[in-house]
């Protein structure tokens, strides 16, 4: 498993960008990030493959969602909450797993077509450092 991008909005109405590299900062998140207030969805994490079919489809958390990092060969199923990732030089705890629809969304109406609620799940920063587009990714025990 290896990171595959990197993204961060820097003000809320701007758009997101594609990063080579970034710091991530304990109990905050990606350092410029409007997203780094720390909490329990300090970084958001998408798999590539739920990358790809968000490009496919509208609706209304295809459009506002961005992830900060998109890692690739990464299976959600043996992920659980508390569970901890080595991320480049950086350590996070899974907080949450899935991204939760809006029920206004004509996506969440028609069906589960949507990939984010099994694509998509939350970190918080427990070792801070720098990750980098190539850093591998290793799911601690």
């Amino acid at each position: 498993m290896q990171v595959k991008a990197l993204y961060i909005k820097e003000e809320k109405k701007g758009k997101v960008k594609k990063i080579p590299k970034g710091f991530f900062q304990k109990d905050k998140g990606l350092m410029g990030d409007v997203k780094s207030q720390g909490g329990e969805k300090q970084v958001s994490i998408i798999t590539s493959e739920g990358m790809e079919q968000i490009k496919s489809i509208q609706g209304l958390c295809t459009n506002r969602f961005y992830a900060n990092i998109e890692i690739h060969g990464l299976d959600m199923d043996k992920l659980y909450r508390g569970q901890r990732l080595k991320i480049g030089n950086t350590l996070q705890e899974i907080t949450i797993l899935g991204k939760e629809c809006f029920r206004e969304c004509n996506l969440y109406k028609s069906g589960p077509i949507c990939p984010l609620p099994s694509n998509v799940f939350f970190t918080k920063v427990i070792e801070e450092g720098i990750i980098e587009v190539g850093h591998r990714v290793d799911i601690q025990k």
